[in-house]
């Protein structure tokens, strides 16, 4: 298992969480739940209805990937939950739907980037 490669799903969600995290700062929205904040961005137009579609369901198809990564640890393998997903064990539609989600992700960065930066 050491060479095996492997993916961090909290660190994979991280992204996301940030983003919605700094857009809310910005628009002074204290929601604590990223879904929940990105759906009060898109209710006060930061973000589209598609862009929050994408996010959301990016962040949820994450979290939902570890929770079954952890409950399988938990009640197949009698192991402590973990975050780290090897590559191998995931289907080929995961695999693309992964691929998808960091375009997403890879696209929304480049936004913020220039959101942030052109203000100073």
């Amino acid at each position: 298992m050491d060479g095996e490669k492997q993916l961090n799903l909290k660190q994979t969600m991280r992204p996301i969480v940030d983003l919605a995290r700094v857009y809310a700062l910005k628009h002074r929205i204290f929601e604590t739940n990223t879904t929940s904040r990105l759906e009060v961005l898109q209710e006060r137009g930061v973000f589209t209805e598609k862009e929050a579609l994408e996010l959301t369901h990016a962040f949820e198809y994450l979290m939902n990937l570890r929770l079954e990564n952890q409950a399988r640890s938990i009640l197949d393998k009698k192991l402590k939950p973990k975050n780290y997903l090897r590559i191998k064990e995931l289907t080929k539609v995961q695999q693309v739907t992964l691929i998808e989600i960091f375009k997403v992700i890879k696209e929304f960065q480049a936004r913020i980037k220039l959101s942030f930066t052109r203000s100073l």
